[in-house]
Order: C-alpha cells, then sequence, then structure tokens
C-alpha cells in the first residue's frame, strides 16, 4: 500500500483505486448498489464490493470514484486527477446484463460463489475493467518507453 498526498486533495489517498464516498455521499451510494439487488442478498454484494475493491487495489495508475450528484462512477487518473471516462447509472442492471457476454443457465448461481462482483451494478463492472484496461496500457506504454532508453 502506498500513500499519495497531494496538495489539490483535501484527503490523502491511500493507493486504493477505489475512493470511498464520503459519508454524507454513502446514503446515495448504499441505495445504488442496493436498489440493483432484486433477488441478491446483502451478504453476496458486500462479498462482491470487496472484490471489487480488492481488483481495483492492485491499480497504481488509475482511481474509481463514485459520484453521488451524478450517480456515476469515474476513472480518474492519478499523476493529472483528472476524469478519464465516467459510466452513468443502469437502473435495474448487473454487470452479468454486460452486452455480448455468454449467456448460460446458472450463470447467477456461479456468480454468486465465484465472482460476486459480477452481481454490483453494471456501472462498477464496466468502470472496474476499463480501469485495468488502461492500466494494462499504461504498463506497456513505460515499459516501451524505458526499452528504447
Amino acid at each position: 500500500m502506498q500513500v499519495n498526498l497531494n496538495c489539490n486533495q483535501p484527503r490523502p489517498q491511500f493507493g486504493m483505486a477505489f475512493r470511498r464516498p464520503s459519508t454524507s455521499e454513502m446514503g446515495v451510494f448504499t441505495d445504488t448498489i442496493i436498489g440493483n439487488a432484486g433477488e441478491y442478498s446483502a451478504q453476496i454484494l458486500r462479498k462482491g464490493l470487496r472484490q471489487f475493491d480488492a481488483e481495483q487495489a492492485k491499480l497504481s495508475r488509475f482511481d474509481t470514484r463514485f459520484n453521488a450528484n451524478e450517480q456515476s462512477i469515474e476513472i480518474i487518473e492519478n499523476a493529472t486527477g483528472k476524469v478519464i471516462d465516467k459510466y452513468g447509472h443502469f437502473p435495474y442492471q448487473t454487470g452479468l446484463d454486460v452486452f455480448g457476454d455468454i449467456q448460460y443457465p446458472g450463470r447467477k448461481f456461479f456468480a454468486s460463489i465465484f465472482n460476486p462482483k459480477r452481481l454490483l451494478p453494471k456501472e462498477f463492472h464496466l468502470a472496474g475493467e476499463k480501469a485495468k484496461q488502461l492500466e494494462t496500457e499504461a504498463i506497456k506504454k513505460e515499459n516501451l518507453t524505458q526499452n528504447l532508453f
């Protein structure tokens, strides 16, 4: 874990990659997660959020943040603090509803056991995958630059 203290931000970021909502935003955050829950229990959603947190914690160049005003997930570049991409709220859709994914019987059951983050709202899944993709591309560029010089 690393501590990033940027003078432009009021609170230090601890390299967690998913920036926790403030206490005033927490109500909207939980409503967004629980609002899409449908048949899924709070325990499975907590496991999914922990899995999402753990995957995002591995990223060092990009963070994801919940924006309560727009009910969206933003991808932020750590070096500049700029919002790179934003995914709005998809009502009543989860990460299992991503277009192009293979649909098979029992996918909800297997997701609840092996990949509970897919049961979070769709915007969490899309933002998390995009942040991982951007991180991979940034590492490739850095490695290419280092090999050239």
